[in-house]
């Protein structure tokens, strides 16, 4: 068993129960199977010292989906290298996306597919969602100032941010063997059908 933080280290506790909140997310790779003594016993304390820092389970799954937009927003940008193409960014973009989701299914399930309670407008600016659309959308507007496009960078970000996440879905619903899976190639056909020829 974990020792007891000592006065002031309660935000290590803190950052501690969402790192095992995140491992036992991936692992189970579900939220639903997430539970409060799942993640206790993930980061060795006791079920009652994890209400001392969130008011329950909800509290640290809004913390985990905070930080996995913010995660990904940042993924998709480190994959826009210098030199690309405007068409090629946008390529890099969705395979950025599908290896983010590849490598964190548990949180990726959690960002994309699990059913979130309603909550009031003003707290739901504070969900940094905007952040991976805004990384799309600093990609896309290459191409559109390139090549002119009937819709806005943003109008395309929220287009292909839907297109990727639908193919994944497809995709993992899908019992292709290894030698069969042609994700990458599908994936790539739905980027250019999005971007189209240009103008």
């Amino acid at each position: 068993m974990r020792r007891p933080n000592r006065k002031g280290e309660g935000a290590l506790l803190r950052d501690e129960i969402l790192r095992a909140a995140a491992i036992a997310l991936n692992e189970a790779g579900a939220d639903s199977a997430v539970s409060l003594r799942a993640i206790a016993r993930q980061a060795g304390i006791a079920p009652a010292s994890v209400y001392e820092q969130f008011t329950g389970r909800d509290a640290i799954l809004w913390e985990l989906r905070a930080q996995g937009y913010t995660r990904l927003a940042a993924h998709l940008r480190s994959a826009l290298t210098p030199g690309l193409d405007a068409r090629r960014r946008v390529h890099a973009l969705a395979a950025a996306h599908a290896d983010f989701a590849a490598g964190n299914p548990g949180e990726y399930r959690l960002l994309f597919e699990a059913e979130q309670t309603p909550i009031p407008l003003d707290r739901l600016k504070e969900m940094p969602l905007h952040l991976v659309l805004d990384a799309m959308t600093d990609a896309l507007r290459p191409f559109v100032e390139e090549h002119g496009h009937q819709h806005t960078a943003r109008e395309l970000a929220v287009v292909l941010l839907s297109t990727m996440h639908g193919h994944l879905t497809l995709w993992r619903a899908l019992p292709l063997p290894p030698e069969l899976d042609t994700a990458a190639e599908n994936r790539a056909r739905a980027v250019d059908a999005i971007l189209g020829p240009g103008r």
